[in-house]
């Protein structure tokens, strides 16, 4: 146990530069331990170089997650680049359900936990989100868990400022997507008043 486990942005005080550069590098694909310099650019990466990738991904948006819970306020001037950074997997090609999935649930507690005023990412939010409520009956697991965190952020969203949320158009599509299927965590901020 640390002695300054109790304060949680003491964990990383002298650190801190370090910690978000190197999730940055991360979400930005750029990290030594992500780079295959045997590997053609025009190859795809073998399946086992893509699952490390997309567990990597997964920890750094964790990561973000943890340090805006731990830091508040004091992350503030990082915010903005990590919401881009883990707002980009959604738009991506790639099918990773479970990175889809971390990246919902991270957006959505940057957007609970941060001081600052994010209404203006809101719609970006909402349109990356929406992709995570389109699924067919027989979905797998990953899908359903990706969108249940699509759910949970959309609810974190609508708490933290509902003016900015044009309801009529996300209710229904939010309601849908009740009951939660497989990650039953985010039935608190999808019930929370």
């Amino acid at each position: 146990m640390y002695e300054s486990e109790d304060d949680n942005p003491a964990f990383v005080e002298g650190h801190l530069d370090t910690v978000c550069n190197i999730a940055i590098q991360i979400l930005e694909q750029k990290a030594f331990c992500q780079q295959y310099p045997d590997q053609d650019g025009a190859e795809e990466a073998p399946e086992d170089q893509a699952e490390y990738d997309s567990v990597l991904i997964s920890s750094a948006g964790y990561l973000v997650a943890a340090l805006v819970n731990a830091l508040g306020t004091d992350i503030a001037q990082a915010f903005e680049k990590f919401f881009l950074l883990i707002a980009k997997y959604y738009l991506s090609a790639t099918p990773e359900a479970e990175v889809l999935s971390n990246a919902a649930f991270a957006a959505g507690l940057l957007i609970e936990s941060s001081d600052i005023d994010l209404s203006q990412q809101h719609l970006h939010l909402l349109g990356a989100l929406q992709p995570l409520f389109v699924l067919a009956p027989d979905a797998p697991a990953g899908k359903l868990n990706a969108r249940d965190n699509a759910a949970g952020a959309i609810g974190r969203t609508i708490i933290r400022n509902t003016a900015a949320i044009p309801l009529g158009q996300v209710l229904p599509v939010f309601i849908d997507a009740l009951p939660l299927k497989n990650d039953y965590l985010e039935n608190r901020p999808v019930f929370r008043r």
